[in-house]
């Protein structure tokens, strides 16, 4: 952005996460400012995959995006064919999604800009805030977890998920602290002036809400390595892991899944 605006025109970078439009009903959920996958897709400097992540060739879905808005007239792109996706749909993605946010091989399917776009349908977006977002992090064949401690039966209706979130964030408030929490500081951060730049107004509540997220998962994207051989190599790594469990200290220890259950 700096460099844009040293050449006359006005630009700004946008945020990737924690950000929303706030005057719409469900923002917490939904809607971002702006997609950086979506404007990624469109644009051909990435693909999506059937798991809702996006990549490219050689590198799978192991990308971070970062998005400038600029005042700047540029040439648009094309999207990358399908042909030319980094996704086979080997669908290992699928499998790692410990309550199965995308549990089904029905698609959805988005239009920009005259070019559709699949990926695979979301269940229901709350399995995805429970697992990767610490609360739980069993998996459905109970031979693997995250490395959250939370521990529920897999649930399988809505109904059953909603009230697995209220008892799982309740739940997570109990536990000991481990004393590897992984939540982001700030102001730790190299750079971080622009980096609070970038949060824009509300920089101070979005500061607190980043350190107080503790992700324990991202399976459906770390997964994918954008080589066939090297994804189901990680795959077997995964399921073969093991499972986290939490003592009363708040030492996280790793047991294979027959002594986990025990």
């Amino acid at each position: 952005a700096t460099y844009l605006e040293e050449l006359g025109y006005n630009a700004a970078a946008v945020f990737p996460n924690f950000k929303y439009r706030e005057d719409v009903p469900g923002w917490e959920v939904n809607i971002p400012e702006i997609s950086l996958k979506l404007i990624a897709i469109r644009s051909g400097t990435v693909s999506l995959g059937f798991s809702g992540n996006v990549g490219l060739k050689g590198y799978g879905a192991m990308i971070i995006l970062g998005c400038v808005v600029t005042s700047a007239k540029l040439t648009p792109t094309n999207p990358i064919p399908q042909d030319e996706s980094f996704c086979d749909e080997c669908k290992l993605c699928q499998k790692v999604c410990a309550l199965r946010m995308f549990g089904s091989d029905d698609l959805d399917t988005i239009t920009i800009g005259g070019y559709a776009f699949s990926c695979a349908k979301r269940v229901n977006l709350a399995r995805c805030q429970i697992v990767c977002g610490g609360l739980s992090g069993l998996d459905k064949s109970k031979k693997w977890s995250t490395w959250s401690p939370g521990r529920y039966p897999f649930p399988t209706s809505d109904k059953e998920v909603m009230r697995l979130l209220a008892t799982s964030i309740n739940n997570a408030l109990k536990w000991p602290e481990s004393g590897d929490e992984i939540g982001v500081d700030v102001y730790e951060l190299k750079n971080h002036e622009d980096f609070l730049n970038a949060l824009g107004d509300d920089k101070e509540k979005l500061v607190n809400m980043i350190k107080e997220t503790k992700l324990t998962c991202g399976n459906c994207q770390l997964i994918c390595w954008g080589d066939p051989k090297e994804t189901a190599e990680n795959y077997r790594i995964l399921t073969n892991s093991g499972c986290i469990l939490q003592k009363e200290t708040g030492e996280i220890i790793v047991l294979p899944h027959e002594e986990a259950e025990r």
